[in-house]
């Protein structure tokens, strides 16, 4: 299967999770061909000032690529900086959030999988 580019949907979440502005994300799987693996698989760019507001994630976990731009990267209690390359992984019951302090666009490739799987 091939989704080509410029094809999957876009949306423009506004104040994600209480973070601040509006932000771009590419679904690049609609969840019902995930069949009950996860509800997610996305690109999402975090435009300058931009953030998803702390949250936390219960029956999923939700990793991040960073593709291009620099974030700062709320993991629990810790804060530290991602750059392309980086990977980061939210686990079923943590809390994380993330925000663009640069000028340049952040840009990760997100995947929300569920952790317990249905019927098993």
């Amino acid at each position: 299967m091939k989704i080509a580019a410029g094809h999957a949907p876009m949306l423009h979440p506004e104040k994600l999770q209480g973070g601040a502005g509006t932000l771009k994300l590419a679904e690049l799987m609609d969840p019902a061909m995930l069949r009950g693996a996860g509800r997610r698989v996305a690109l999402l760019t975090i435009p300058s000032g931009c953030s998803i507001g702390e949250h936390q994630h219960t029956g999923e976990c939700e990793g991040f690529y960073v593709l291009q731009g620099e974030g700062v990267y709320t993991d629990n209690e810790e804060t530290y900086s991602i750059t392309p390359g980086d990977f980061v992984l939210c686990r079923d019951g943590e809390r994380h959030a993330v925000r663009n302090e640069q000028e340049q666009d952040l840009e990760l490739f997100i995947l929300i999988l569920n952790t317990v799987l249905p019927n098993g």
